[in-house]
């Protein structure tokens, strides 16, 4: 990767849903430590601890497995087929 791919506009799409993502992700990790320290609550510092760095090492891994997930090719539903079918709906002509 070279610095001019940092401007290319795809990839920037999709760093920006990388972190989009991450935002749920981390959520969903942070509510799973939240119920599991709970149950831990009367257990050892040990096993929270142990908790704690498990969630962080998810964390940390979620971004770039994300961002190499979106890069993966995908099946897209034909939008111009869609965008059509509604501009003859509403009677918008093509320019």
């Amino acid at each position: 990767m070279s610095l001019s791919n940092l401007w290319d506009a795809a990839w920037c799409v999709r760093l920006t849903e990388t972190l989009l993502h991450f935002v749920w992700q981390g959520a969903l990790i942070a509510l799973l430590v939240w119920v599991a320290v709970g149950v831990l609550r009367r257990g050892s510092a040990s096993a929270r601890y142990t908790v704690y760095l498990c969630a962080l090492f998810v964390m940390a891994a979620c971004p770039p497995t994300t961002f190499l997930v979106l890069d993966a090719p995908r099946e897209h539903a034909p939008a111009v087929a869609g965008a059509s079918a509604l501009a003859f709906h509403y009677g918008v002509e093509d320019r």
